[in-house]
């Protein structure tokens, strides 16, 4: 720079560079991603070349949602991870929900050109990742639908979250007694039958027919469902049979 008077131009000053920043013009590179658990994912990205980064480096941000199998109803918007600033390249990502669909994406900030500035690049190409299976959650509504003197119809409902594919359910005869007809205290039946019987139905049924029961006896079950994983959380059920006469041994 040069300053000019009437007497004529000054000393030239010295040259003063400054570059101006600008937000990266390329995001991230997502090299690769895991499910690591039914509740965790691990991803890994790489910075785009140096030329792209158009400034001081100040880290990553890592942004999800959950995918699903419904049209139209998957978020637009990105949910930022903890923490929402990261310097490394990768991240095991946890908290997520088992047996589900993620879409994830990362993106690059840098400093602008005003003190506390930050810049940032446009999210990267997504990566779609799917949280291992888990043991279900308990089977609902199960309840007695009809009983008699000698049988009963049991009905349930599948669980809210199978947390995995469902294989099917599983009933067991947990006890049996008789009820005393005077107080109708119960007392245990230990050589019962029914006691650890175990009932195996498929991923379509929701209801059992039980028979051969006992008039004026009480019945307890319990009821899980299954996933690759195993069986998941009990739901439990007692039942009284109509009276008929006298109790019988259930």
């Amino acid at each position: 720079m040069q300053a000019f008077t009437v007497v004529g131009p000054g000393p030239v000053s010295s040259p003063v560079r400054r570059k101006t920043l600008a937000a990266p013009s390329e995001p991230p590179v997502i090299t690769a991603g895991a499910s690591t658990s039914s509740t965790s994912a691990w991803l890994s990205w790489q910075l785009p070349g140096p030329q792209f980064v158009n400034g001081l480096l100040l880290g990553y941000q890592v942004g999800l949602k959950e995918l699903t199998d419904v049209v139209g109803e998957d978020s637009t918007e990105y949910e930022l991870i903890h923490p929402k600033l990261m310097e490394n390249t990768s991240v095991n990502v946890t908290g997520l929900q088992k047996y589900r669909r993620y879409e994830f994406v990362v993106r690059v900030l840098t400093q602008g050109n005003t003190r506390g500035e930050v810049l940032n690049s446009i999210w990267s190409v997504s990566v779609s990742l799917q949280t291992d299976e888990d043991v279900p959650e308990a089977p609902v509504n199960f309840s007695v639908a009809a009983v008699s003197s000698s049988s009963a119809r049991l009905s349930w409902s599948s669980p809210l979250n199978s947390n995995g594919i469902l294989l099917g359910y599983e009933m067991i005869g947990v006890s049996a007694a008789y009820i005393l007809a005077e107080n109708g205290d119960t007392v245990p039946l230990l050589q019962s039958s029914f006691v650890n019987s175990t009932f195996q139905f498929s991923e379509l049924h929701n209801f059992a027919d039980l028979s051969l029961l006992h008039p004026f006896c009480q019945y307890e079950l319990r009821l899980q469902a299954r996933t690759s994983k195993g069986l998941g959380s009990a739901t439990w059920l007692v039942i009284k049979t109509q009276p008929s006469g006298q109790p019988n041994e259930c």
